[in-house]
């Protein structure tokens, strides 16, 4: 039976906790900060310092520089220093720090029973306290919500501590839960970190996203950094320690400005051959990956299962039913790179790059498909392509061996895999300088980089005065042979060298060109093949 994480588990806890009974006050609000709950009469400071506030038409707790510790202890053994019963808001103005006590059972920086929207340009630091646990459960999470999160502007670190349960029962550690929708955007940034889970089935995770009805949910990252790292999980029969562990939905990056860092972390179990263990950066059940611009980072992770558990990026198709038909869903893993521009002070571009490094077993496991765009190239490994093992992509026969993955020249599953950019060279000949500038497959020269530097044509930028010669015009031939003329608006399709054509008006010989311009140009000298990407990450301006 295959393992969907700690949903169950997840789902589970919140019918058998239930919710707090409501104070004996006559206006009180289901807020609870530091084990304080929020009334009319401390809505101005809750904490008595001057650090918290809320507003109750809004739902929004305001943080100022709070240090928020202690909790509200919402069941027996269980504790959460943030703990609202419906939606919430939280804005940041500082830097802000919540930290959560050590308890029996669980522990949680903050708990959401709702949506959960963090903004602001203030930080905060949210920390779950460790748990151990004789039997049964241990469950310790930086922030667990049961709807959706999204990280606006602020910037959120969120880190899950130790959980462990002695003799037979379950743990989990992770830095964000979301039963819902999560996204990162306006220049968010948002880091969730796993700790140690150690249990009969064990579970430590940076992110973990699990449907809890038939809706589809995305992690979406537009202008924004999300970083996700898993822990260490040991298990008996069980092990999971991973970056983002998503069931029934996808990870998304929208934009040019999203940056995602994810990183698995090691699984081990103790039991017989049975026993699975999965370290995977991204692990997905009935779901994809898909890039339409942005970076990506994922880095697998040591492993003591069978290395066809420790891809760095994992990602299973499923079926669902709707309307007594069957559906399969998911599997894919699709790159795209809609924006490839110059940087702005050199020729570097800017655009769609993914690395995936695993240090055991193997870099992608796609049981659907791999799809990559045109304007894009696997420069790891050399000759790399992405093919199918087993060969069959219909999907009544998608059982293993049968999956897609990135293969290297030997026709073997690559380890490690980057995808990047297509740029052919154009070198310039007949200047007084040397010069050569990259051009994304299928644009102009004048594509690529006039809007970026302001000018009308790129021939602005090339001194073409010479003592003693008039400037003929450029050409695709050294002999500059009529028929063969070139304008920087020709689409460039391969590496080619163009020519300056200079007609000698005097037997005065040229005289060497030492102009700013030359200088400036400089700056566009490369001396590479035909791939030359160096990606840039900027906060982007809210919008």
């Amino acid at each position: 039976m295959k393992r969907i994480g700690s949903v169950i588990l997840v789902l589970a806890l919140v019918l058998m906790l239930g919710v707090p009974a409501t104070a004996n006050e006559v206006e009180v609000y289901s807020v609870w900060v530091g084990g304080i709950q929020v009334t009319a009469g401390n809505t101005q400071d809750v904490l008595g310092d001057g650090t918290v506030s809320y507003d109750a038409e809004s739902n929004t707790l305001t943080l100022n520089g709070a240090e928020i510790t202690g909790g509200y202890e919402h069941e027996e053994g269980s504790v959460k220093t943030i703990y609202a019963e419906g939606d919430l808001n939280i804005e940041l103005i500082g830097t802000n720090s919540v930290t959560a006590p050590a308890a029996s059972a669980f522990s949680n920086g903050i708990n959401v029973e709702g949506d959960l929207s963090i903004s602001g340009a203030g930080n905060m630091v949210v920390n779950s306290g460790a748990v151990t646990a004789q039997d049964g459960i241990a469950v310790s999470l930086g922030i667990w919500l049961t709807g959706d999160l999204t990280v606006h502007e602020a910037s959120v670190t969120a880190y899950g501590s130790s959980a462990i349960v002695s003799g037979e029962g379950t743990s989990v550690s992770g830095g964000v839960y979301v039963g819902g929708e999560l996204e990162v955007d306006f220049g968010g940034t948002l880091i969730a970190v796993g700790s140690k889970a150690q249990a009969t089935e064990a579970y430590s995770y940076g992110i973990e996203s699990t449907r809890v009805d038939d809706t589809y949910i995305n992690i979406s990252v537009y202008d924004g950094f999300l970083t996700a790292e898993g822990g260490e999980a040991v298990g008996v029969s069980y092990a999971q320690a991973v970056g983002i562990y998503i069931y029934y939905g996808g990870l998304y990056l929208r934009e040019a400005q999203a940056y995602v860092d994810i990183t698995a972390g090691n699984a081990a179990v103790s039991a017989d051959e049975q026993a699975k263990a999965y370290s995977n950066g991204i692990h997905i059940q009935m779901g994809d990956v898909g890039i339409s611009d942005g970076m990506l980072n994922v880095y697998g992770s040591s492993c003591t299962a069978e290395s066809d558990n420790a891809y760095a990026v994992y990602i299973e198709a499923g079926t669902v039913e709707e309307d007594d038909m069957t559906y399969t869903i998911g599997g894919y893993f699709t790159v795209e790179c809609d924006e490839v521009l110059p940087g702005i002070y050199s020729p570097d571009l800017v655009g769609t790059t993914i690395n995936i490094y695993s240090t055991c077993g193997k870099a992608i496991y796609a049981q659907a498909g791999i799809d990559i765009g045109s304007n894009l190239i696997i420069s790891v490994p050399e000759n790399g392509v992405a093919g199918g093992i087993g060969g069959s992509t219909d999907p009544e026969n998608w059982s293993e061996p049968n999956y897609w993955t990135i293969l290297d020249g030997n026709g073997d599953s690559a380890r490690n895999v980057t995808i990047q950019p297509l740029a052919y060279k154009v070198s310039i000949q007949g200047l007084s300088y040397g010069l050569a500038v990259p051009v994304p497959v299928g644009q102009s020269i004048n594509d690529t980089y006039c809007e970026k530097f302001e000018i009308n044509d790129f021939s602005e930028y090339l001194r073409t005065e010479k003592e003693g010669y008039t400037f003929g015009g450029w050409y695709t031939d050294e002999a500059c042979t009529e028929g063969n003329e070139f304008s920087f608006d020709m689409p460039i399709t391969e590496n080619i060298t163009i020519y300056a054509k200079w007609v000698a008006v005097s037997d005065t010989p040229p005289t060497s060109d030492s102009s700013p311009i030359a200088a400036m140009l400089a700056l566009l000298l490369c001396s590479g093949g035909a791939i030359l990407v160096t990606v840039t990450n900027k906060k982007r301006v809210a919008k």
